[in-house]
């Protein structure tokens, strides 16, 4: 409707020329002006009406601009959440790792005790075992628990071994003093038929 202005303008013009080339009546001249009016009139009318549109145009980009301006804001809190929750969620799986950590360690302590342990007594008992077997192979005799009245030599004739025997068995730095209830090793130098029961002689004990 503006590209239409100007040929409306330029055919007023053109009538208004012949008018007053012909000498035609001052009415035809009237009737231009009022042409010029209506025409100035309706582009005044399409010049508010594309305000208007520009007005409407403008509020709706303010509105745009709004809500993008909130999309932005709410995109950067839900980025300040999800940074918040990955920091909590790192955190937590640093303490479970930490937490794992600690109770290997404290497993490999109580394995390492455990081992130690059983290796101990393992080495205890292996160690008992040789003992006895030892004493078994290499002390094989008897032991006699002195009962009171009983010497040295009459202990040795009844297992049918010398004083000096029993005195070297059992490591005895005084020969002459036996205590009732003392136990003494004899070893098996002579065959049982040639042991006797030795009775008791008062005052040869303490």
């Amino acid at each position: 409707m503006l590209n239409q202005m100007p040929r409306r303008l330029i055919r007023g013009f053109r009538l208004l020329s012949i008018v007053l080339g012909l000498g035609m009546l001052t009415g035809c001249q009237t009737v231009t002006q009022q042409q010029h009016t209506q025409d100035q009139a309706k582009i005044r009318t399409q010049l508010m009406r594309l305000q208007s549109d520009v007005e409407r145009l403008d509020a709706r980009m303010d509105s745009v601009q709004q809500e993008r301006t909130q999309l932005y804001e709410q995109v950067g809190a839900l980025q300040q959440a999800l940074n918040d929750n990955t920091r909590q969620l790192d955190q937590r799986l640093a303490a479970v790792e930490s937490g794992m950590t600690a109770v290997s360690e404290q497993q490999k302590r109580d394995k390492t005790d455990i081992v130690n342990g059983l290796s101990k007594q393992m080495a205890a008992i292996v160690q008992e075992q040789r003992s006895t077997a030892t004493a078994q192979i290499s002390s094989e005799g008897y032991e006699h628990v002195v009962k009171s009245g009983q010497t040295l030599s009459e202990i040795a004739a009844a297992y049918g071994v010398t004083p000096a025997i029993i005195v070297r068995a059992n490591k005895m730095k005084n020969a002459n003093v036996l205590r009732v209830g003392q136990v003494l090793f004899i070893p098996e130098e002579a065959d049982a038929s040639e042991r006797a029961l030795i009775f008791p002689v008062v005052g040869s004990t303490y």
